[in-house]
């Protein structure tokens, strides 16, 4: 398993057992890291890959100038001789490109990491929404409510009450309980259907179960 792999169980909070090897007999193994203890533990591994970027960086940067001088070419040594000016631009066009190969992959894992994190925690927090729902209205769940919003309502009314939403900043459990109400009393024809007859149109992301109301 490589690192981003690593990371992105982490990031899903599906973190592997340490192996068992050369744990001492009749002790159970590390339980891994739960709840504030898993978000602690991201965080510091995220802190760490940041850091490293970091070092090394400063580390390339420092010591560049001496490694480019040992690789120099014949036509360079004239170059910095006969126009300094168009050298110096050659050494920072080279330096530039020449770290940037050699940190993008640091940067692109750190951006992988992020992104999974924010997947995370977008999923703790709508499955944390969806539950408070459920705890309120027994015998209807906020699963009805969502495929109410994408199945039975244009497209039309989805992105109007998406745009609602978004400009007054309305919670999701809000957006939840806005289409239960539509939903108990039947209101599905709010604003005229389309022409084209899209009444039944999937919402962006069909075949997936995603709240739509944290989507905006």
């Amino acid at each position: 398993m490589d690192e981003i792999q690593m990371q992105q169980m982490q990031a899903a909070g599906q973190v592997p057992e340490q192996p068992s090897q050369g744990q001492p007999q009749g002790e159970p193994p590390p339980q891994p890291p739960q709840g504030d203890e898993l978000e602690k533990f991201t965080k510091d591994t995220l802190s760490e890959l940041e850091k490293e970027l970091a070092e090394t960086e400063q580390s390339l940067d420092a010591n560049y100038a001496k490694e480019f001088a040992k690789g120099m070419s014949q036509e360079e040594l004239e170059l910095m001789n006969s126009d300094p000016a168009k050298f110096l631009r050659l050494y920072e066009e080279r330096k530039a490109a020449d770290l940037k190969e050699k940190l993008e992959p640091k940067r692109q894992k750190i951006g992988a990491f992020k992104e999974n994190l924010a997947k995370a925690e977008e999923s703790r927090m709508r499955a944390s929404v969806e539950q408070e729902f459920n705890a309120k209205h027994k015998g209807n769940s906020a699963a009805k409510v969502i495929d109410f919003f994408q199945n039975d309502l244009s497209q039309r009314m989805q992105k109007s009450l998406k745009d609602k939403w978004q400009q007054n900043n309305t919670s999701e459990l809000e957006q939840l309980e806005e289409v239960y109400a539509m939903m108990k009393k039947g209101d599905k024809n709010v604003l005229p259907f389309d022409v084209s007859n899209e009444k039944y149109g999937q919402a962006e992301g069909e075949g997936e179960h995603k709240s739509a109301f944290l989507k905006q």
